[in-house]
């Protein structure tokens, strides 16, 4: 919910306008293997087919996917991400996966940096 919030606030601040699209449950879920056997299964499309439709409606598309985390090579290869990077056409932004978080990582950096310039800041050692 905070992650949700905090980021459609942001978006909306400019101007912009968020789309939150739950896969699997606001619309049909999406496979993402490219050599799928779910694909002609009802209720079920695959990413190359969305993805790009996806892109020809949106400027930009934001990921956050919530990962079941159960297989550990499965959550490195961050799948979901690469594949709408692969077929969406579009600028793709990860906000946080299952093994990465560049916001957050964004945001230490700067806060890292700025106690660092002040005088009695702490000292990196």
């Amino acid at each position: 919910m905070r992650t949700r919030f905090k980021y459609a606030g942001g978006i909306a601040k400019p101007g912009m306008e968020a789309i939150v699209f739950n896969v699997g449950q606001m619309a049909w879920a999406l496979e993402f293997e490219e050599e799928s056997y779910h694909e002609r299964q009802h209720g079920i499309e695959h990413v190359k087919d969305a993805a790009p439709i996806l892109g020809n409606i949106l400027t930009y598309f934001v990921s956050v996917p919530f990962l079941p985390l159960k297989n550990r090579e499965d959550d490195y290869s961050e799948l979901y991400i690469k594949q709408f990077i692969k077929y969406a056409g579009i600028p793709v932004v990860s906000l946080e996966s299952a093994t990465l978080h560049p916001w957050q990582s964004l945001t230490d950096i700067i806060t890292i940096t700025e106690h660092l310039k002040k005088k009695d800041g702490p000292k990196l050692y």
